[in-house]
């Protein structure tokens, strides 16, 4: 028998439709593992070796789909943690996921494939930001590592992040630095998507997410609680600035409604070369054409938590989860999609069907204790 096939027990599942506006291509998706149905959480419990190592997610086929496990814990025998892995969600059609445990099964996990697909850089926020430098790895595998600095301790490496871990920063010092890498050549066509909470919100003093510039600003950017540049007399909106020369050329776009304190926020700022676009919780709040030549960035310092030429905008609150592209405009769709993935109580996944081969399937892996699906009728 060769793990995973159909002589073994799985549960057949899908991801529900109802929010992907159209297909969509090989985009990480993420499951926290408390929130499955019961028996599917109870059946991994009982089947689960203490590293999660057996752990698959396959296609009708059983094709083993790109994945990795975040924060993975079984302890008194409750398993928890976040389950990725890579799929294409259709806007009409099903699936036909499966998810397969068994305890004798070597780790398979593939974590920069399963997000360098949908992202050139990314951060998950899960390392001890005192700790030995990068304390912040790139999890697409491109080696975009940040060094920390300010104030850290071990104690800002959270456990309240909207999924997994966090960071929290002070608002006075904190912030990690990537050195001028990002992106690899001149574009003028790219996204940044951030997870974040702040913890202050103030009518003064702009708040960076994540900054790029250098000595002029030119062909440079800043994403957070309204940057330098703009026009709204509040900091207390989202907003992106884009400058494209030396001089005062800017494309700004900034949310028309006030963040509130201690609310997990997706925001996102996007590309296309023509049009500055803001997106707040899955949803486009601002769209500003090009002010000047160009939406170009290059390659410079950029840092997350602060201006990266310095200053005073230092983030205070938690990020949890930041992902770019040099080279994409995430679509509305995948934006729309990504949110409700992470903020649904089920994630968006569906339909979990317990599926037992004739004859009993794999001894290392059958329903060791009677099981409830999801109407509560027994499966023995």
């Amino acid at each position: 028998m060769a793990f995973p096939d159909d002589t073994y027990t799985y549960y057949s599942f899908d991801v529900d439709n109802a929010n992907v506006d159209s297909d969509l291509t090989d985009r990480p998706v993420r499951c926290d593992l408390a929130n499955l149905p019961t028996a599917v959480r109870e059946w991994l419990e009982d089947t689960l070796d203490a590293n999660g190592d057996g752990i698959r997610v396959t296609n009708e086929s059983n094709t083993i789909l790109s994945y990795t496990l975040e924060n993975f814990a079984k302890s008194g025998g409750v398993v928890t943690g976040e389950l990725v892995f890579k799929c294409s969600p259709t806007s009409a059609s099903a699936l036909g996921l499966r998810l397969f445990a068994d305890s004798s099964a070597a780790n398979a996990e593939d974590q920069s494939n399963t997000y360098n697909s949908a992202y050139d850089v990314a951060w998950n926020f899960e390392q001890d930001p005192s700790g030995s430098a990068p304390q912040l790895t790139d999890v697409t595998g491109n080696g975009y590592n940040g060094s920390s600095s300010g104030s850290m301790t071990s104690g800002d490496l959270v456990s309240s992040g909207l999924f997994g871990k966090a960071i929290d920063f002070d608002g006075t010092n904190d912030r990690f630095t990537f050195g001028s890498y990002w992106p690899s050549a001149t574009t003028d066509v790219w996204s940044v998507l951030t997870w974040v909470k702040s913890d202050v919100i103030s009518s003064s003093g702009g708040k960076a997410i994540i900054n790029q510039d250098g000595a002029g600003w030119d062909d440079s950017f800043q994403h957070g609680l309204v940057p330098e540049g703009t026009t709204v007399n509040t900091n207390k909106r989202f907003a992106c600035n884009h400058q494209d020369t030396a001089s005062t050329v800017r494309t700004i776009v900034t949310d028309t409604t006030d963040a509130i304190i201690g609310q997990w926020y997706q925001v996102v700022t996007t590309s296309d070369g023509d049009d500055l676009k803001l997106y707040v919780d899955g949803a486009n709040v601002a769209t500003t054409a090009k002010n000047g030549t160009y939406l170009n960035i290059d390659s410079r310092t950029m840092v997350l938590g602060n201006r990266a030429a310095g200053g005073s905008r230092y983030w205070n609150g938690q990020m949890c989860f930041v992902g770019l592209s040099e080279s994409v405009a995430f679509s509305a769709d995948w934006i729309k999609f990504e949110y409700h993935n992470m903020t649904s109580s089920d994630n968006e996944l569906i339909n979990f069907t317990l599926v037992e081969p004739s004859g009993g399937g794999s001894q290392s892996n059958r329903i060791l204790r009677p099981i409830y699906n999801s109407c509560l009728r027994q499966v023995v």
